[in-house]
């Protein structure tokens, strides 16, 4: 004869637990890796004692560039602070919420672990770099307003440099 399993409050209780500990597990495996740096961990920091015409000079942001062995330091100690596994540290880049480019340092406070995959991600914000960069050492706007600029929301400061292209009206204009 079959023995038929009963619904009592000790199972119940048992597989309530059991699911409650894998929705955990599935929740923290699913978390959303950052888009926007957390400000309370990366509040943005820049080299105050360099201008405009110091960036803007040839080489300026590779010579401040940390080496790799203190730039896998400084990610180790980044991830951890954002509670991200080591294990997935291919998974981005260790970018600066200033830019090297527009005169933000090494500092913790100004590093955090930017995704490469997803909507908004490192090679978006790249191109916005590059772009501020461009337009501070054409003169068209101050290094102060970029660097205020990226390190507020980059994501914004995108969507007004070269729009949406995620929304259906840029797409669709686009076209």
């Amino acid at each position: 004869m079959k023995k038929i399993r009963t619904n009592t409050p000790e199972h119940s209780s048992r597989t309530l637990l059991s699911l409650l500990a894998w929705l955990l597990l599935a929740a923290r495996a699913l978390a959303l890796d950052p888009v926007l740096p957390n400000p309370t961990l990366t509040p943005g920091e820049m080299l105050p004692q360099f201008s405009q015409d110091d960036i803007c000079a040839l080489g300026f942001a590779k010579a401040h560039r940390p080496s790799r062995t203190e730039s896998t330091a400084l990610k180790k100690l980044v991830f951890e602070r954002y509670g991200i596994a080591w294990s997935r540290h291919a998974e981005f880049e260790l970018d600066h919420d200033i830019p090297l480019c527009l005169g933000g340092s090494n500092a913790l406070a100004n590093l955090w672990p930017e995704p490469f995959s997803g909507s908004w991600n490192a090679y978006l914000k790249d191109d916005l770099e590059i772009w501020l960069y461009d337009q501070v050492c054409a003169g068209t706007m101050s290094l102060r307003d970029a660097q205020e600029q990226i390190s507020t929301n980059w994501i914004e400061c995108y969507k007004r440099a070269f729009g949406d292209p995620y929304s259906e009206s840029e797409s669709v204009s686009q076209k």
